[in-house]
């Protein structure tokens, strides 16, 4: 035991002594050969690290020697640009990555001349004859921007400019969606003026009513991404392929834009589909039957209707009546058990977006919807002021007008300012069609009423009508089921029972239940729609007390002899 704790004892003192000389042979090296610039990642630096007026050599991977950007590159448009310096050094990623300095007082054999302590003025300078950046006080560049032409005096060349903004790129995650998905849209872009922009129009136009705008501002020279995210319904898979055109407002010349083409395909004909299956799916009341001939793990290759559809993942196909199939899945497990199978989904054929009113054109006086292809407006109040939506060709116009004298604007119409209602009962009214006959029910047709906006100026009744058939099992004639239970006279009242408007026998109906006459209640009183419960009338009430009385004083006797008994 003695023998183990002395091990342990002389093993700590051999590491402490370890650690302890490494320190020192270090401390004895730095000062009679310099500082080593040795770092964790194990790279050297002969100038000591970030010495950008002092020339050295980072190594670590591969070699990286401190150089003035004029010796390096071809010499630039004006001194300015000859400033720069690339300082190799350990600090960074990869261990010898350079860094672009600048130099004030000017650049030479691989190091910055002057004062290190120099500080530099916060301002845009060219970096190359191509490249604009933006300088700390510190002398490094914190913003770097590509110029549309060149660079010179300290700023991008404004001359010859086809756009203030211009759209780099805009794409989008995917080219297939369902209806009810967002697409996800990112667009690069950059204002090429050395002064800010302000208010900037982004708009994204399809051609078939899907549109939207966004004001972007941009500080000078300033590149930025800018995320979009775009709403599909039902609507959109009615009008593929969606062309989507990404534009930015310029007051030079030409909007500057990029295109991207996407399908939105109906969520309701999503399905999945393995290998060796046929399934039948149903769009717009057309059925298609599918099946897989070929598929691996980036491509399917499906037979609809006996036509061949080739997709890779991601993709879509048109079929030859116009609709699309859409391949938004695969799954290849090539083992014994494992999955194999595509989901697919379809759209139909894409209709031409044109203009349509609900109600007609200018009708103030009828609310309507006008639409061209995905866009819709309705006519909508605005106070007093109504705004009218309606078609122009092609286009959806609008026009704001005041209702006339004695009328208010109201639920996107013009109507009379008087009050026509203040609940359901004014509006209340008795009448039914029928009973007659459809097919093998029999049926009665009642009149509805709504009181819209009670109690307000503008307040209308809104008629209508409940269509209500009850099925005969025996069938239907004379507007009424044929039955053995079949009645003649309507009203009829035998037994409990009455003869409904069928003409046949119904059972009496309890109180607190809906009714429509009066026969049809055990009191035979309907009173707003309801059954009234059974009172007795005011010339036998004293024969009803007495027979309450009299009930009393039997149940009193048969107690009294049942206790008498048992004692």
């Amino acid at each position: 035991m003695k023998r183990g704790v002395m091990f342990g004892i002389f093993m700590i003192f051999v590491i402490s002594l370890s650690l302890v000389s490494a320190g020192l042979f270090n401390d004895f090296f730095d000062k009679f050969f310099g500082e080593t610039g040795l770092s964790p990642g194990g790279c050297t630096d002969s100038d000591g690290g970030f010495e950008p007026y002092v020339k050295g050599t980072a190594v670590g991977g591969t070699s990286g020697t401190d150089v003035c950007f004029k010796d390096n590159q071809l010499s630039g448009i004006e001194p300015e640009t000859d400033n720069n310096l690339f300082e190799n050094y350990c600090n960074v990623e990869p261990p010898n990555a350079p860094s672009l300095i600048y130099c004030p007082n000017g650049c030479e054999n691989g190091a910055c001349l002057g004062d290190p302590s120099t500080l530099c003025e916060e301002e845009w300078k060219c970096i190359s004859s191509s490249t604009i950046g933006y300088l700390s006080t510190d002398c490094s560049w914190i913003r770097k921007e590509s110029c549309y032409t060149s660079c010179g005096n300290s700023q991008c060349d404004q001359n010859n400019l086809n756009y203030s903004a211009e759209i780099l790129s805009a794409d989008t995650t995917r080219f297939i969606y369902l209806d009810g998905d967002l697409v996800n849209i990112s667009v690069s872009l950059q204002n090429h003026f050395n002064y800010p922009l302000e208010g900037i129009n982004l708009y994204v136009d399809d051609s078939k009513g899907w549109m939207e705008n966004y004001a972007l501002n941009f500080g000078d020279y300033e590149s930025k991404e800018y995320n979009i995210a775009l709403e599909t319904s039902a609507l959109h898979t009615k009008y593929n392929p969606h062309d989507l055109l990404f534009g930015v407002e310029n007051d030079l010349g030409e909007d500057s834009n990029r295109s991207r083409k996407i399908m939105v395909f109906d969520r309701d004909t999503l399905t999945i589909l393995k290998e060796g299956e046929t399934k039948n799916v149903v769009l717009e009341g057309k059925t298609y039957t599918v099946s897989i001939s070929y598929l691996d793990s980036g491509r399917v290759n499906l037979l609809i209707n006996g036509e061949s559809a080739n997709m890779n993942l991601g993709t879509f196909d048109p079929l030859s009546d116009g609709s699309y199939v859409g391949n938004f899945d695969i799954i290849t497990q090539d083992y014994a058990g494992g999955l194999r199978q595509v989901t697919f989904a379809l759209a139909p054929p894409g209709i031409t977006a044109t203009c349509t009113d609900q109600d007609g054109g200018k009708k103030y006086e009828t609310k309507g919807e006008t639409c061209f292809g995905v866009d819709c407006k309705q006519d909508t109040c605005n106070g007093l002021e109504l705004t009218e939506y309606f078609c122009s060709g092609d286009e959806i116009n609008s026009e704001i007008r005041e209702c006339d004298q004695g009328e208010i604007c109201s639920d996107g119409k013009c109507v009379d300012e008087d009050i026509e209602c203040s609940d359901d009962f004014d509006c209340s009214i008795e009448g039914n069609s029928g009973p007659y006959c459809e097919g093998n029910s029999v049926c009665i047709e009642h009149a509805t009423s709504e009181c819209i906006n009670p109690g307000a100026i503008g307040s209308y009744c809104d008629l209508g009508s409940v269509l209500d058939c009850t099925p005969c099992p025996n069938g239907c004639g004379n507007g009424g089921c044929i039955s053995d239970n079949s009645c003649e006279t309507t009203g009829i009242r035998e037994n409990g029972q009455y003869c409904s408007q069928e003409k046949f026998w119904v059972t009496q109906k309890q109180s607190e239940t809906v009714c429509e006459n009066n026969f049809e209640c055990r009191s035979n009183s309907c009173t707003s729609r309801s059954c009234q419960s059974i009172t007795p009338e005011p010339n036998n009430l004293l024969q009803w007390i007495l027979g309450i009385l009299v009930g009393i004083l039997i149940v009193s006797i048969i107690v009294f002899l049942i206790i008498k008994f048992k004692d």
